[in-house]
C-alpha cells in the first residue's frame, strides 16, 4: 500500500534537487518505471516523445483512480513555439483520459495584457508572478467545476 503523505514528502525532495531520494522511494514502492529519453535529443525537456508522455500520464491517471482522486492536467503558458506541440498533446491526452484540462495558455492570452505577459516571462520559464496567474486560472476553473457538481 502506498502512503501518499510519505510519497508527498519524497516528491518534495525532487524540488530540492534531491532526485535520487525520490527515485529510491519510488523504486522501493514499485512505482518507478523509467522510460528514458536519449541524451542527444536537444529538445528532450520541451518536447518529450508523445508516447512516453501519454504512457506516464495514463499511469498517473490509474493511480488517481485507485485512490479516488480527481486528476487535473494543465498546459504551460509559454509563448515559445516548442511548447505548442506538447500543449496540444496534453490536451489530446486529457480528452482521451477524460480528465479536467486547464488551458493556461488561453487563460493568459485572454486575461493578461501583452505587457503583463512579458513581465512574467523569462526566456525559458515564468516567474513567481506567472505562477500566481496560473494559480488564479486554476482556482477560477475549479470553482466553476465545483459549482456545477451535484453534491
Amino acid at each position: 500500500m502506498i502512503d501518499y503523505n510519505e510519497f508527498y514528502e519524497w516528491v518534495l525532495h525532487s524540488f530540492s534537487l534531491d532526485i535520487y531520494k525520490t527515485q529510491g522511494y519510488l523504486k522501493e514502492k514499485d512505482m518507478l518505471n523509467l522510460r528514458l529519453i536519449k541524451k542527444d535529443v536537444p529538445t528532450r525537456y520541451m518536447n518529450p516523445p508523445m508516447k512516453i508522455l501519454e504512457d506516464n500520464l495514463t499511469a498517473l491517471k490509474l493511480l488517481c483512480d485507485q485512490e479516488d482522486l480527481v486528476m487535473i492536467m494543465q498546459n504551460y503558458p509559454h509563448t515559445a513555439s516548442v511548447f505548442r506541440d506538447t500543449n496540444a498533446a496534453l490536451e489530446k491526452i486529457a480528452k482521451k483520459l477524460k480528465v479536467f484540462y486547464v488551458d493556461q495558455y488561453k487563460y493568459f492570452e485572454k486575461s493578461l495584457t501583452q505587457e503583463e505577459w512579458n513581465a512574467v516571462m523569462t526566456p525559458s520559464h515564468i516567474n513567481y508572478k506567472g505562477h500566481e496567474y496560473m494559480a488564479q486560472g486554476l482556482t477560477m476553473i475549479l470553482n466553476n467545476v465545483i459549482a456545477n457538481l451535484e453534491l
